[in-house]
Parts: C-alpha cells; structure tokens; sequence
C-alpha cells in the first residue's frame, strides 16, 4: 500500500475528491495528537449493546474518547484493521 500524505493529497482535481478532502480534515483535526491510554477488544456487554456478532479492537484516547471498527457505516458488525505495521498486518474481529 503506498502511503498518503497531505502532499499527494493536493495532486488530486478531481471534484469528487472534495468529500475527501472534508472527511480528512475532520478526522485529522479529530485524531491528529492524540495519546493512546489503552488498547483492548469490546467487552460481552459493550458487544452485545452494539448488536455485535463478533467483537472489535477498540482504542481508548487518554481524552476519554476511542475509536473502533465496524463492516459498515450502519455498524452492523465489528470490522478488522489492516495495518503498515509487519507481523500486525491485520486486527481481527474476534
């Protein structure tokens, strides 16, 4: 996977990369500088109030928000990572 940065980004013409363009914006001033206080898979009940089959990794930021993982943007089930780090490719939906 090639890696993208804000520089390759601003190549793009494309007018249909303006949602693009928001949505990094967003997540960039969202996540960008944020500490990571603790990793861990969804417990059985936070599964469970999710609907969940299977459970996600989620991230906790030491600001008391996270971030995890779904199939879709309905969030009808727990989503993998795929990562750039070697031997972690992928996190599983367990």
């Amino acid at each position: 996977m090639k890696k993208t940065d804000e520089s390759s980004n601003q190549e793009k013409t494309d007018p249909r990369n303006e949602n693009i363009k928001k949505w990094e914006e967003k997540c960039n001033a969202a996540l960008v500088g944020k500490s990571i206080r603790y990793v861990g898979y969804l417990n059985e009940d936070e599964q469970r109030e999710l609907g969940w089959y299977k459970r996600s990794l989620i991230i906790f930021f030491t600001d008391g928000t996270a971030i995890y993982p779904s199939v879709d943007e309905e969030g009808n089930d727990g989503g993998v990572y795929f990562t750039t780090i070697n031997g972690l490719e992928v996190i599983p939906r367990l």
